[in-house]
């Protein structure tokens, strides 16, 4: 870097999806985040399954066409691994010498991660937890939730194993160092800067939550292919996990048993959706394919809130993002289902926006919560 270099003033949120490519551009302007450009492109399904010179070349080349119809003007990117394509798991490790944590945490890994350690990119974060404290109420993004705003630092969370030594919960992440390549050439061949790689799951939390929101949540993000859940406690992930189940596999359910165009169920599953028996025949037996083709997730979200129940917690709510959580009926359905608080997520609520783009922009919020996350990432420092 030379002497007289600056800090990039705007950053690019790339979101690499299996049916799309979503960027946003962020800049900085009075401390706070401004909407400067955004695009995205549809992306052929059977690219992601070609050869790895395909994709990266074809990935490349919807980055760059994408920059150059929307006019980006930055060149710094920061772009997410899906999470299924991540292990993530919490461990908890000896912190009574701190300087062996590093030490500490590979050999736990070596426990867990399904891949030789010598083939992945390790990362982990201290989970925290805030002692307890006078409480005040404050709203939040999400309707008239009332959260407790803690007043102390937040601490390491300490715990102490058998033998009286302490211990602390790590969240662990691994990825394969073959996939992060494939990013870095994507970018590289794309002319971009890559400045920073993370999980999708950490861009969904930064987008969508409130930093002085402490309460446990459970994220559910329906994207084309597949259904991610994340359940984060004091605004970090605890629990994370996918299901190949997304919009695409209910519109294809509803095309095939109703024998109609994939376009036409793409619209009935939008207007339809689920939770609706009072009407016509015909439209009742698209309520029961979307239920059926929905069920794993449902069962998944089940699991996943039985998981977190089984460590004496509760959640507050779910927040409910990506393109397929725009179907009709599913936040009644879900609240009936699980009897919690169901919430949409609103990514652009930190963000600047022109006026006469609000509609637009909310409409298309869900599919752009990731990018925006990631956009965030550098603002937000």
């Amino acid at each position: 870097m030379g002497l007289f270099s600056k800090k990039p003033t705007s950053y690019l949120g790339i979101d690499i999806g299996s049916s799309s490519v979503k960027i946003i551009e962020l800049e900085k302007t009075d401390g706070k985040p401004r909407l400067k450009n955004y695009g995205f492109a549809e992306r052929n399904r059977r690219v992601g399954s070609g050869r790895t010179e395909e994709i990266i070349q074809t990935s490349a080349s919807i980055i760059a066409k994408i920059s150059k119809e929307a006019g980006f003007t930055s060149k710094s990117v920061v772009s997410a691994l899906h999470n299924f394509d991540v292990f993530s798991s919490v461990i908890n490790v000896s912190v009574e010498h701190p300087e062996l944590l590093d030490e500490n945490i590979k050999i736990e890994a070596r426990k867990f991660v399904p891949m030789q350690l010598e083939d992945v990119i390790l990362d982990w974060k201290m989970l925290t937890t805030e002692d307890a404290a006078p409480a005040k109420k404050e709203k939040t993004q999400f309707g008239d939730t009332d959260k407790e705003l803690k007043e102390e630092e937040p601490k390491n969370s300490q715990l102490f194993d058998g033998a009286g030594n302490k211990t602390a919960d790590v969240l662990l992440t691994a990825a394969p160092r073959r996939l992060v390549k494939k990013y870095v050439d994507i970018f590289k061949i794309a002319g971009l800067n890559l400045l920073s790689l993370e999980t999708e799951s950490f861009a969904f939390i930064r987008a969508l939550m409130d930093k002085r929101d402490d309460s446990s949540i459970l994220f559910l993000d329906i994207g084309a292919v597949a259904t991610d859940i994340i359940i984060t406690e004091r605004q970090a992930p605890i629990i994370i996990r996918s299901i190949d189940v997304g919009g695409d596999s209910i519109t294809a359910a509803i095309a095939k048993n109703m024998h109609i165009a994939i376009e036409r169920a793409e619209q009935f599953k939008r207007d339809v959706g689920v939770f609706d028996r009072k009407s016509a025949e015909d439209m009742r037996m698209i309520t029961e394919i979307i239920e059926l083709s929905f069920a794993p997730v449902i069962n998944e979200i089940q699991y996943s809130i039985d998981l977190y129940k089984s460590r004496n917690r509760s959640l507050g709510k779910i927040v409910l993002s990506g393109g397929g959580s725009c179907m009709a009926g599913l936040s009644d359905f879900l609240q009936t289902t699980f009897h919690i608080p169901i919430y949409m997520g609103n990514p652009w609520y930190k963000i600047e926006t022109p006026p006469d783009l609000k509609d637009a922009l909310l409409e298309l919020g869900a599919m752009f919560t990731v990018s925006i996350g990631l956009a965030l990432k550098e603002i937000e420092g």
